[in-house]
């Protein structure tokens, strides 16, 4: 439900506007917005002064922010801060150090792991000359350690032929494949060719592959060897570098935290500086607040100013609907369906939250369709174990509970129609329709799901209707007519069928053509046109007679399995395989088609987007979102 605001306007001594920002801070209920005054009140000027603050304020904050990023320092709520910028210059300087000492283990981290790369990305050549038997390298010869990495045979050909025409046969070349086409290649000349060799080779497009260091004069054995240990080294330095920043953080998080929180807080206080208008000698603010919390804001500024600072009720004619944030406040029942309702634009302040609504219809559509005591069982199963398994305020607890509901209906309206696992409880119990079997009852069945469709689209318009009489009139007398009309139709084919009296139909029906002209009157073309659709929308909700009915079908293929498929064991394998099948579609289909008559036949016919979230003056939290504040 939408939470009745109200707007205020707070005034008070110029030199208490700090104080009071603070208090409205303290108390995260105001709504802050730019005062609408007629009066030759200007809005507040920041001093140079207050404007180099805000500068000095922002460095130390990404100063923070990039220090708790580098060092993985775990998040946590904001806490209280004072707003003078001389208090947080002890914060300032933490983190000024603790980005440096950020910034160096990085920098460490950085090197160290592009070390790594490089000698791991040197290691399936490394094996490869291993394997070629390669021993010391020669004081009268010179070992080109090469990968060629684009056509290996014709590489290999196109390398060696331009190392016969350059030196002739006085050169040793040896190749070991590696993954990835590529061809490890050790070529060693004498030392007098060595230089020769060494021009030669980008000519061919071959490039020298780079040893490390530890290459230089040692045996190549050794040196594979040792590239092999420094890998390891390399590891063991990148672990104590992680729990050199891990004890850090932890050491430094603390202090970061009240920097990070105190430092986000006073920016927020001086960006509500921009909101007040002031004169020499006092200020304004204005905001929206919710109406039960009108009482509580009186009592926290007296508490904290005394007698110094007036609050004033805005008239409800000063302003407008469209500037109102939304605030929804839901019982916890049917908090839950928030979920569902929260896919949507926040709906204009003045309409209709739709939660409560699809609290109560969303439930019974899915129960309808899967309308089995054996599913809504399982169904059941799976929300407690989503219950178990979710925290308090968390998605999978809203989920679980939106399933639990919709088990319960199922388990109902299964109990209704005398479905366990299909016709399994007729078979075992005896079980027997109270009302009518969906197995054969397919009109009784269609006529139930076109009434509730009915119902749900004339409970649309009719608060359209409401929702829309102050800031539309013409509108809500549009939607109310098309309600009068759709009542007046279903009345007239009630009557065609003799389920109410003949005599009723001929009144009906001409009170049905006397008021089409004035929807067009009032609405126009499109005005005819919608209740047309409108007429289709009701049709459609014999959806849920076709999934209903196709679920019970299928539920009695499965029961039939048992005694056509070879043995009893084998039938009642696949029997259970295809319940699980049918539950799987049995939960699916009911949530795709409950939700898209909500969101298309229903939403459509009431539901305004386009409200602004209400968003309370307060202390800095990490986990600010824009999502509606409920209160």
């Amino acid at each position: 439900m939408i939470v009745s605001m109200r707007k205020v306007r707070i005034l008070g001594p110029r030199a208490r506007l700090t104080s009071v920002i603070g208090a409205l801070q303290d108390g995260a209920i105001v709504h802050l917005c730019e005062p609408s005054l007629e009066t030759p009140i200007t809005g507040l000027r920041l001093t140079a002064q207050h404007i180099r603050h805000v500068a000095h304020v922002e460095a130390a904050l990404d100063d923070v922010e990039e220090a708790v990023a580098r060092l993985a320092c775990e998040s946590a709520a904001g806490t209280n801060a004072e707003l003078a910028v001389e208090d947080l210059a002890r914060e300032v300087r933490l983190a000024r150090r603790a980005r440096r000492a950020a910034v160096a283990l990085t920098g460490e981290r950085r090197r160290l792991e592009e070390e790594r790369t490089r000698l791991k990305h040197l290691d399936r050549a490394v094996e490869a000359f291993e394997r070629m038997g390669i021993g010391a390298i020669g004081r009268a010869t010179r070992t080109f350690f090469l990968v060629l990495s684009q056509g290996v045979g014709e590489g290999a050909a196109r390398l060696e032929l331009a190392l016969s025409e350059a030196i002739g046969t006085a050169f040793t070349l040896q190749t070991e494949p590696l993954p990835g086409s590529e061809l490890a290649v050790a070529l060693t000349v004498s030392l007098a060719d060595a230089d020769r060799v060494e021009a030669l080779l980008p000519e061919t497009g071959v490039q020298e592959l780079e040893l490390p260091e530890i290459f230089e004069g040692a045996e190549l054995v050794s040196g594979f060897r040792a590239l092999r240990e420094r890998v390891a080294e390399i590891d063991e330095e990148l672990v104590r570098l992680d729990s050199r920043r891990r004890r850090l953080g932890e050491w430094l998080w603390p202090g970061l935290r009240r920097a990070r929180c105190a430092l986000n807080d006073w920016l927020a206080a001086s960006d509500v500086l921009k909101l007040a208008a002031a004169t020499p000698h006092f200020f304004v603010l204005e905001g929206w607040l919710p109406e039960s919390e009108r009482e509580a804001l009186g009592r926290l500024l007296a508490d904290r100013e005394g007698e110094r600072i007036v609050i004033e009720d805005i008239a409800r004619e000063d302003w407008s609907a469209r500037d109102v944030p939304v605030a929804i406040r839901n019982p916890r029942i049917f908090r839950p369906f928030e979920v569902i309702t929260q896919r949507l634009p926040l709906p204009r302040y003045g309409t209709m939250d739709p939660t409560p609504f699809v609290a109560v219809f969303f439930p019974m559509f899915f129960g309808l369709i899967l309308g089995d005591l054996g599913y809504g069982f399982m169904l059941g199963l799976l929300a407690l174990v989503g219950r178990l398994r979710s925290s308090e305020e968390g998605l999978l607890r809203s989920l679980s509970e939106i399933a639990a509901t919709c088990a319960v209906f199922s388990m109902t309206f299964g109990f209704v129609f005398g479905e366990l696992f299909g016709d399994l409880g007729q078979r075992l119990f005896g079980m027997q329709a109270l009302v009518f079997s969906r197995e054969d009852a397919f009109i009784p069945f269609l006529a139930l799901s076109v009434a509730i469709g009915f119902v749900h689209v004339v409970l649309g318009l009719v608060l359209g209707a409401l929702t829309s009489m102050r800031s539309d009139p013409r509108e809500s007398v549009g939607r109310g007519l098309a309600a009068v009309m759709l009542v007046l139709t279903a009345m007239m084919l009630l009557a065609a069928v003799n389920v109410l009296p003949e005599k009723f139909f001929t009144p009906v029906a001409v009170a049905l053509l006397l008021a089409f002209p004035v929807l067009v009157a009032v609405e126009g073309v499109i005005g005819a046109v919608e209740f047309v659709s409108r007429l289709g929308n009701i049709l459609s909700y014999a959806r849920i007679m076709a999934l209903g009915t196709a679920s019970v079908m299928l539920a009695m293929v499965a029961n039939e399995m048992v005694g056509t498929l070879g043995g009893a064991v084998v039938g009642v394998v696949f029997a259970t395989l295809f319940h699980l099948v049918n539950f799987g579609l049995g939960v699916f289909s009911p949530t795709v088609h409950a939700l898209r008559l909500h969101f298309v036949e229903f939403f459509g016919t009431f539901y305004s987007p386009g409200g602004q979230v209400y968003r309370p003056f307060r202390h800095w939290r990490p986990a600010d979102v824009s999502t509606p504040q409920s209160v």
